[in-house]
């Protein structure tokens, strides 16, 4: 037997249809939208179930009933997780971790998730926190059989099935009407309600705004949060240019000794954090002010800027590689597991990274200069359960959110561009600077935050030799670019976790590292062994 508890959260929530459930929204391949019982019905009369996850755009999880048991299908980025238990012999279904650990009795810590979770911020694969407790995984689909048994069946890839032979004028061509036709579809999401765009000095949520602009869409409200510093003034600069209304929430304001004691934002440290993933307490506080303040209407539509040009000059620091996919355990750990200093766990995580990458070709068939499977593991790991999923902030507070920038044909067209323009965001910065920023007026030259190749190499070579310098130096520096004001949030994490025993945590290279093990407390993680 199969039992399902959905809740749901504010922003959306679960339709039922005979045995079906269907939460999200996903556009089709005609730019029709769909949601509630006509996904539903779309769902189960779709040609080829096999394909549905690379047809569409959009956010969602469809539970589908069947004979044998039930079908879980999510969209690329797992948005909508959900999670299922075995108890005796039958399998409780929900999309509440939290829901399901209170069914069991307690937490069983996966202790082979813990290293993991504090240097990288999630638990990897179908885990969670708990040891019985598994998960639905970005690019899968699962199958949960009546007689207790389940697959998991590989639904998507990001990896490239050819490189265009275009060349670099007719890409930026092609790109432009990419992002407008990406534009008319988010227009017609939104039909009239106000657009939020969390504003940065970056490039990617100022493209966003652009984009709104130049479509003739002025229902829009910007902000910013942290405390002063060069983002916020080029963001202040970018929303008043474009006569956008503009919000800076400064963090420096928060009362920050009791701020732990709320209980609103312990419920949110559960919705969010689910049991595998850290809290995201980055826009919590902003959002927190806009609505006190009454600031931004009840229906309004949230628009984060994930993830600009795909595999921009961050990602592809080490997508760059000439190591084949056995050998890219090391390149993973020392690129992306930097919250904490690993050490001694550095054989297990390279264990655990392993079953993540199993279904994977020996050989890198694409290029002998780039490794695309890095991608791949990237978007079903570190983009859907800690980039993207930052954004179920938005949801706790009831708003919904549209990801403009992870459009799928915008995502498929940049599928096939060589690496060579993507690398440092190449084709990428020139259409949105040359297209969107300089007509309109919101291009700064030397005023701009940018990444350069140069500086990319450069810091590849701090990290490489931050270790070596005394720990109190590294933390000075950590303090001087702290504009989200994490070293205040996280000091009373730590005060806390003191008063309980716990020493404070040292030789961590991200302030994350403290949210990730103030979590694990939170949840019990700790007092259960």
């Amino acid at each position: 037997m199969i039992n399902f508890k959905l809740f749901g959260n504010k922003a959306f929530q679960w339709t039922q249809k005979d045995d079906h459930f269907f939460t999200g929204y996903f556009f089709d391949e005609n730019n029709e939208i769909y949601k509630g019982n006509d996904a539903i019905d779309y769902l189960l009369h779709v040609e080829n179930e096999h394909a549905v996850t690379p047809k569409m755009s959009g956010i969602y999880t469809c539970i589908k009933t069947t004979t044998k048991g039930i079908e879980i299908i999510s969209d690329s980025l797992n948005y909508f997780p959900v999670f299922y238990v075995k108890q005796n012999e039958d399998w409780l279904v929900s999309d509440d971790w939290n829901y399901l650990i209170d069914s069991k009795g307690g937490i069983k810590p996966n202790l082979d998730a813990e290293a993991e979770f504090q240097s990288i911020g999630f638990v990897l694969a179908h885990e969670t926190l708990d040891k019985d407790i598994l998960k639905t995984r970005a690019g899968e689909k699962i199958l949960l059989h009546h007689d207790g048994t389940y697959e998991r069946v590989a639904d998507y890839h990001f990896l490239p099935e050819y490189f265009t032979n275009d060349c670099f004028e007719k890409l930026k061509n092609n790109l432009k009407t990419e992002l407008y036709e990406a534009g008319k579809r988010l227009i017609k999401f939104l039909n009239a309600r106000t657009a939020v765009v969390p504003l940065s000095g970056g490039f990617d949520s100022r493209l966003i705004a652009c984009l709104l602009k130049k479509l003739n869409y002025e229902n829009v409200i910007c902000f910013t949060y942290g405390i002063k510093n060069k983002e916020e003034e080029i963001s202040r600069k970018v929303a008043q240019t474009l006569g956008y209304q503009w919000y800076f929430i400064d963090y420096s304001e928060i009362e920050l000794e009791t701020y732990l004691d709320d209980a609103e934002l312990l419920d949110y440290m559960k919705f969010t954090g689910n049991g595998y993933a850290m809290p995201y307490l980055q826009e919590y506080f902003a959002v927190q002010k806009l609505l006190k303040d009454s600031l931004i209407p009840e229906n309004s539509v949230f628009l984060p800027g994930h993830i600009g040009g795909l595999a921009g000059a961050q990602i592809l620091k080490s997508v760059k590689t000439k190591k084949q996919n056995h050998e890219l355990f090391n390149n993973l750990i020392n690129n992306y597991f930097f919250l904490k200093k690993i050490s001694k766990e550095r054989n297990q995580l390279r264990q655990r990274i392993s079953k993540t990458t199993q279904n994977y070709p020996s050989k890198n068939c694409y290029s002998k200069n780039y490794n695309p499977y890095i991608e791949d593991w990237l978007l079903k790991e570190k983009f859907s359960k800690f980039i993207f999923h930052s954004s179920k902030v938005f949801d706790f507070w009831g708003y919904e959110t549209y990801f403009v920038l992870w459009d799928k044909k915008l995502v498929d067209f940049f599928r096939a561009v060589p690496f060579q323009f993507r690398e440092n965001k190449w084709l990428y910065d020139d259409v949105a600077v040359n297209e969107f920023f300089a007509p309109l007026n919101v291009y700064f030259q030397k005023e701009e935050i940018e990444v350069s190749w140069l500086k990319i190499k450069i810091q590849k070579i701090k990290s490489k030799i931050r270790d070596f310098f005394p720990w109190k130096y590294i933390l000075q520096r950590m303090k001087i670019h702290d504009w989200m004001y994490y070293d205040a949030f996280t000091l009373e994490m730590e005060n806390r976790m003191e008063k309980k025993g716990y020493k404070r945590l040292t030789h961590f290279r991200s302030y994350n590292a403290i949210i990730c093990r103030w979590y694990m407390d939170f949840v019990n993680f700790y007092t259960t062994f």
